[in-house]
């Protein structure tokens, strides 16, 4: 007979799947925000409170009521309305993932989720916005898809995807050990197509430490095919990029806007301007969802950091680095300890998570914040079960 608990698990999952996919839907998505979400929500709370045991769920609620006691210090209170709102589905997605990804069971799963998630992106940009994109020129943008959230995507797709290779059935760990090697090309296709620069920042180094990660590290036996399947990949990925890419990428906006020197990157002025007004209101900031209205060039911030500087002052900045710097360095420990790679995986995306924070602002973005309460609670779950086994041993 199947658990009450499993049914409502697997409720949310199934509601999970149709927030993602049709998150770029205009009328199913407003279903997804407002009913099924909601719903799973609730399912999960039933199933299995996380805040009862998820440190990473309790340190973001701390840092979510933070940003409510900025709330009424606000000086335009209808861009905070608006964040305020985006924060409330951050913290039910979040609740979701992490109530799921505490039973193992789930964890693959919801990791494919993600992967979907960037699948019926790109489905949408191929519908809606590239038969009107003229590569070299525009960027593959629109009002519902910013062109470096497909960038933020392929990096949760690759990590997903990864951990797939290591922790799925063992059956389909090699298929997707395989297509791990595929999202390098996808990586390519999709900074040619974004012309996001935070991709040659973030993917080319991410994938020299997987690589290495899989292949190089804790491997016992000596053997030569961690080398042959390293360098096989890589000739092979040569040959494509010099047949195909090269010419592609020398055409692209992607290369243009590489070679925009710093000063010269509107970046730079709203580094400069953010770090200004934070020095004017370090306490409480200018209230949520109000640096643009601060910046000359009218964007926020673009940086997690700043964002939380600027709008919430200087405590919810060093919430949000405690969190992150806290994952990083637990991972640390368990790996320095154990010499288990898997936590050495964990605290490679911790710092690849930590780097991509200057690029975006991830806190105020469901999909984007909800991926390290995914990863970071697969890595309790999985520091869990080793304790367990080993007192079982014992």
């Amino acid at each position: 007979m199947v658990d009450k608990k499993t049914i409502f698990d697997y409720i949310s999952l199934l509601c999970l799947v149709f927030a993602a996919v049709f998150s770029l839907h205009d009328t199913l998505n407003t279903y997804a925000l407002y009913g099924a979400l909601p719903i799973a929500m609730l399912c999960s709370f039933v199933s299995n409170n996380p805040i009862r045991n998820n440190k990473y769920i309790k340190l973001l609620i701390f840092l979510y009521i933070w940003i409510a006691m900025c709330y009424p210090f606000a000086y335009f209170p209808d861009f905070a309305n608006r964040e305020m709102k985006q924060i409330l589905g951050c913290f039910i997605l979040c609740f979701i993932v992490a109530s799921l990804a505490a039973k193992p069971q789930f964890i693959s799963k919801i990791y494919l989720v993600y992967c979907l998630l960037l699948l019926f992106a790109w489905n949408y940009a191929y519908d809606n916005i590239m038969k009107d994109t003229i590569l070299g020129t525009d960027r593959l943008n629109d009002e519902n898809l910013n062109a470096n959230t497909l960038a933020y995507y392929t990096f949760f797709a690759t990590i997903s995807i990864y951990a797939l290779g290591d922790f799925a059935n063992k059956k389909l760990r090699l298929v997707f050990r395989l297509l791990f090697w595929a999202t390098i090309v996808l990586s390519f296709i999709t900074a040619v197509y974004t012309a996001s620069r935070q991709i040659l920042v973030i993917q080319i180094p991410l994938y020299i430490c997987l690589i290495i990660h899989r292949y190089f590290i804790g491997n016992k036996k000596r053997s030569f095919a961690p080398f042959l399947i390293t360098v096989l990949g890589c000739l092979f990925l040569y040959s494509l990029y010099t047949d195909y890419g090269e010419s592609v990428f020398n055409e692209s906006l992607l290369k243009e806007r590489t070679e925009i020197d710093i000063k010269d990157d509107v970046r730079f002025t709203i580094i400069e301007e953010s770090i200004e007004l934070f020095k004017s209101e370090p306490i409480l900031g200018y209230g949520p969802g109000n640096s643009s209205q601060f910046i000359s060039t009218g964007h926020f911030t673009h940086n997690t950091f700043l964002e939380l500087m600027v709008n919430c002052g200087f405590v919810g900045f060093l919430i949000y680095l405690y969190i992150v710097l806290s994952f990083i360095w637990t991972q640390f420990k368990r790996w320095w300890k154990t010499k288990d790679k898997n936590y050495l995986f964990f605290f490679i995306f911790g710092l690849f998570w930590f780097l991509d924070q200057f690029f975006y602002v991830f806190y105020t973005h469901l999909w984007l914040i909800s991926f390290f309460v995914l990863v970071a609670t697969h890595s309790e779950v999985y520091y869990n079960q080793n304790v367990k086994n080993k007192c079982l041993t014992s």
